[in-house]
């Protein structure tokens, strides 16, 4: 770029004719920018240039900050549900002794989802089971109803009553006596015969 054409451009500026002079030999040295013509303004790279970059970074971070948030969050998770998992398996089991109304006392005192384990023996009373309980009777385990209502009322889901003889319910039509009478309230109760061996 000549002489001439950059003193051209200085007569065009008052102001900030450093900045044209400095830009004329810039654009000499290199071909490549566009030149500033006489009378018009150079707009110079500024921070929002940088916008999209800035935002895809902060894409990124956020994205890594989410990921690791639930990575933790999940992890958390995994921790407590093995803390609490002995808990949660290891159901509880109480050995039952025959007699009278013991099996009640024992079906009151019991958590839910235990075991009672009955003892070989007779059982006397009628029982209401009302939480999901698991009844195991042995091959000489007898529940003895003595000959009124039902001897034996399931009424919570999830029960099971197994290896159990069940004897002297009462006779009554009107109110259904049976040896087991399941409720509305008995979703899923089964009832198993005591094996024969």
């Amino acid at each position: 770029m000549t002489g001439n054409h950059a003193s051209r451009r200085i007569k065009g500026v008052s102001k900030n004719s450093n900045f044209f002079v400095s830009a004329s030999k810039h654009r000499a040295e290199n071909p490549s920018v566009h030149e500033i013509h006489e009378g018009s303004s150079t707009e110079l790279p500024t921070l929002g240039a940088m916008g999209p970059r800035r935002q895809s970074r902060k894409k990124c971070i956020f994205r890594d900050g989410l990921k690791a948030s639930i990575t933790v969050r999940v992890m958390l998770a995994v921790i407590l549900f093995v803390a609490f998992l002995p808990t949660m398996s290891k159901a509880q089991t109480i050995s039952v002794e025959p007699g009278d109304g013991t099996l009640q006392s024992a079906i009151d005192k019991a958590a839910t989802g235990a075991t009672l384990l009955l003892q070989p023996g007779i059982f006397t009373g009628t029982v209401v089971i009302n939480k999901p309980l698991t009844l195991t009777g042995q091959l000489t385990s007898i529940l003895d109803g003595g000959g009124e209502g039902h001897v034996v009322m399931v009424d919570a889901p999830e029960v099971v009553i197994r290896g159990l003889s069940i004897i002297h319910s009462g006779d009554s039509l009107a109110t259904e006596d049976s040896g087991v009478f399941v409720t509305a309230n008995g979703d899923n109760a089964r009832i198993k015969k005591p094996s024969r061996t």
